[in-house]
């Protein structure tokens, strides 16, 4: 049993991190909201491309084994990519796509579920199943990368692959397909401020998931 003072000082602690979490909670919400809001309405306000003008699919594979298992990764539906949980014992990774930094990868069987990631930091590996990709550079007009993943992730764009895939072969979204997506394409400075919109609501849904997990220590 700690002294009052202490008892004091640990309740306070725990009604500041309690606030923390509550509060950032509050912002993050509404913070990705008008993100994808402002996404919505660029959709009448500026011209549409298709996607084909500005992708190429990668081909590279991990031929000279370069990276092992330590670098296996898959995407999960919260569009992210993680350590792959499948079994590799006895597997070579010698036909494994290599994924570089602002690579897409996804799933074509599983986009509409939210498998498709952006590539940040060192390079991985991912399962030949995979589709990888990534943006070229068209003239003067230009996609940043992380626009066209929040466009990604709008529930609209997962829902309309479900229609896109069922007429192929394997009802699967293949790279033809990726490649004949639209989409809008507003000046550089647009790209960037919705961007940073989401990278703030990100920041603070994430102070907010820490702070509830401090406050269970």
């Amino acid at each position: 049993l700690p002294g009052i003072e202490v008892q004091r000082e640990y309740v306070a602690a725990y009604r500041s991190l309690q606030q923390l979490a509550e509060q950032n909670e509050a912002l993050a919400a509404p913070l990705k909201n008008a993100c994808f809001s402002h996404l919505a309405h660029i959709k009448t306000t500026f011209e549409s491309v298709s996607l084909s003008d500005y992708i190429e699919q990668c081909s590279d594979k991990n031929s000279n084994n370069e990276y092992g298992v330590e670098s296996l990764q898959g995407v999960t539906s919260e569009s992210v990519f993680d350590a792959s949980k499948a079994k590799t014992d006895g597997l070579k990774f010698d036909s494994y796509k290599i994924v570089y930094e602002n690579d897409f990868a996804y799933n074509p069987s599983r986009i509409n579920l939210g498998s498709i990631a952006l590539r940040k930091g060192n390079p991985c590996i991912i399962s030949p199943m995979y589709i990888v990709f990534r943006l070229t550079q068209k003239g003067t007009q230009y996609i940043i990368p992380e626009f066209l993943l929040l466009w990604f992730l709008r529930k609209e764009f997962l829902r309309s692959t479900i229609f896109y895939a069922s007429g192929s072969v394997r009802d699967t979204f293949d790279f033809s397909e990726m490649q004949r997506v639209r989409i809008p394409l507003p000046p550089i400075e647009v790209q960037l401020s919705i961007v940073a919109l989401y990278d703030c609501a990100e920041e603070a849904r994430s102070i907010a998931k820490e702070a509830r997990e401090q406050l269970k220590i």
